[in-house]
């Protein structure tokens, strides 16, 4: 018996009983099955997968990004920590100005930028002291004393006033800066304002400083306001800065002229400058320190804050650029920790605030908030390294996606 040919007619019947659509559909599936195969074979990629880019990660896929092992595993001593920090600020520095002039005075300092700034400043000490001179003489005159018209003699009244612990704030203001701005006054009428000694100068300015840096300190311990205080020591410490500089101009400017066409030496000249420049970068090192301070201390005006932030680096880079100094590069490591901190508390609070605008329906309370929320984050990462950084730049990446979905709702919303 031919079994092949009664299957063959078994299988010829079936078909011409089975329904034309079931047919039909049987063919239309493996079509579908031949053209998913051809379609994975040309669309495979054969390069090796590569990890997800932060910024391109979205909002549910961040969870799962790639990162080389290196980025966040790799725990790095405290000095290679420190290392990577220092060549950040490093490449900070070099954006910044070389040299002390003109141009940088007006960007550094707040409020004693130039001569004109410097010869006002000095003008309210003359006018105080010919103040604290007329109550002196008439004091003198109903005790029958001839007045005094030492320099010296009031110098060493505001030194001992300034180390008298007991002393009030109206006890040293009177008895620090009165004595020594009618000090200051007797200099000027006994050899003119631009023969003032420059030794009694270091000592006016210091003896200042150090009034000011006591009243400050008080009123931080009080839990006082000291802002006045700290305002005012960073006006004395800029005068001095300036009157420092135009010495040293004015010294340079001797020693050239005295040298020139002779064989004279320059060393004496050369000297001066040396001691001139090395007692700027320590007014410098300490304007920077007050600025640092006081930033630490300001916490709720933000623009504030950030004055003195951006005060202090430019301060300190100038010192850093000056002499390397490494106590300078101390304290901007500290300013740096402090905007990057602080600014990083900026992005979650508006970030926060556009979260809760969005459940609201404020549109541009959210546009606000989500832009202020990125600039702070970019600005957080810009003054971090290694792990620190990697996580900011994981949260920016979710804010990103979080404002991309906010954005497609807000149009879909327009469009219904």
């Amino acid at each position: 018996m031919n079994f092949t040919k009664i299957n063959l007619d078994v299988l010829r019947d079936f078909l011409i009983k089975l329904n034309p659509r079931v047919l039909f559909s049987i063919g239309a599936f493996c079509i579908v099955v031949a053209l998913g195969g051809l379609i994975v074979v040309w669309t495979e990629d054969p390069s090796p997968v590569t990890p997800i880019s932060h910024d391109d990660a979205s909002l549910e896929g961040d969870e799962v990004v790639f990162v080389e092992t290196a980025e966040l595993d790799d725990e790095l001593s405290e000095d290679e920590l420190r290392r990577e920090v220092v060549q950040m600020i490093l490449g900070r520095i070099e954006h910044t100005r070389d040299l002390i002039d003109e141009d940088w005075f007006k960007k550094a300092h707040q409020l004693i930028k130039n001569k004109a700034d410097l010869n006002l400043f000095l003008d309210e000490y003359f006018v105080l002291g010919a103040k604290r001179k007329a109550s002196y003489e008439r004091r003198q005159k109903v005790v029958n004393k001839p007045a005094l018209e030492d320099p010296l003699y009031f110098d060493s009244m505001a030194a001992s006033a300034l180390v008298d612990s007991d002393a009030s704030e109206k006890g040293l203001l009177r008895g620090v800066r009165e004595n020594l701005a009618y000090a200051l006054l007797l200099m000027k009428e006994d050899r003119g304002i631009d023969a003032i000694s420059p030794h009694f100068m270091v000592g006016f300015f210091n003896k200042l400083h150090a009034m000011y840096e006591i009243l400050e300190r008080r009123s931080v311990e009080k839990n006082i306001n000291s802002d006045y205080w700290t305002q005012e020591r960073i006006r004395h410490i800029e005068a001095a800065i300036v009157t420092r500089f135009q010495m040293l101009e004015e010294n340079l400017e001797k020693t050239r002229a005295r040298v020139e066409g002779t064989q004279q030496s320059g060393a004496a000249g050369l000297l001066n400058k040396d001691r001139l420049e090395t007692a700027i970068n320590e007014y410098l090192l300490e304007l920077g320190k007050t600025h640092r301070d006081a930033a630490m201390r300001e916490v709720i005006d933000r623009k504030k804050h950030q004055l003195h932030v951006d005060y202090a680096f430019v301060t300190l880079a100038m010192i850093y650029k000056r002499s390397y100094s490494g106590d300078a590069l101390n304290v901007l490591r500290s300013v740096n920790d402090l905007e990057r901190n602080y600014t990083y508390r900026l992005a979650r609070r508006h970030w926060k605030r556009a979260q809760l605008a969005v459940m609201e329906g404020d549109s541009l309370v959210v546009k606000e908030n989500f832009f202020s929320a990125t600039k702070f984050y970019l600005r957080s990462i810009s003054r971090s390294v290694h792990t620190e950084r990697t996580k900011l730049e994981r949260e920016l990446s979710i804010l990103k996606s979080e404002i991309a979905q906010w954005k497609y709702k807000s149009a879909d919303a327009n469009e219904i």
